[in-house]
C-alpha cells in the first residue's frame, strides 16, 4: 500500500479531500485492528514511511525557507502542547539561526493566540448560559 501523496493530491484536487480519504482509510483499518485485536505490521510500516516521506517533502525549501518553517513548526508545537515537539523544534530553530529573543517572541504570539481562543470560548459559553437561563 505505498501511497505517493503527490499523485493522490493531484487526483483529489485539494487537501481537504485528501485528508478525508486518508481519514476514511485509517478509520476502516482501525476498526479491523481494534475489533479483531490484530495489528497489521505492514500497515504500520507503510503509514510510518509514507508519513516520513511526506514530512520531508513539506520541510523542503519551496516557497518558504527551511528557517521560516522551523519557527512555524515550533509555534504549532507550542500551540498543541507537545513537549517532545517543542524540544525538537526549539533545537532546530536555534540551529537555523533564530535568536532566543525571536523564539520567545514567537512563544508570546502563540500564547496570545491561544489566550484569545480561550477568552472567546469562555465568552461564548457564558453567553450561551445566559441565553438558557430562565428569569
Amino acid at each position: 500500500m505505498n501511497t505517493d501523496y503527490k499523485d493522490v493530491l493531484q487526483k483529489s484536487g485539494n487537501i481537504e479531500e485528501l485528508q478525508q480519504e486518508l481519514e476514511n482509510k485509517v478509520s476502516s483499518c482501525c476498526n479491523n485492528i481494534f475489533e479483531k485485536k490484530v495489528f497489521q505490521q505492514e500497515l504500520a510500516n507503510d503509514f510510518y514511511f509514507s508519513y516520513n516521506e511526506h514530512y520531508k517533502e513539506i520541510f523542503e525549501t519551496n516557497h518558504l525557507s527551511a528557517r521560516i518553517k522551523s519557527l512555524i513548526a515550533l509555534a504549532v508545537a507550542a500551540a498543541v502542547h507537545c513537549p517532545y515537539c517543542i524540544n525538537t523544534y526549539s533545537v532546530d530553530a536555534f540551529e537555523k539561526g533564530w535568536s532566543e529573543k525571536q523564539i520567545m517572541e514567537t512563544m508570546y504570539v502563540v500564547a496570545a493566540v491561544r489566550g484569545g481562543f480561550s477568552k472567546m470560548h469562555a465568552i461564548q459559553r457564558m453567553n450561551k448560559e445566559q441565553d438558557e437561563m430562565v428569569i
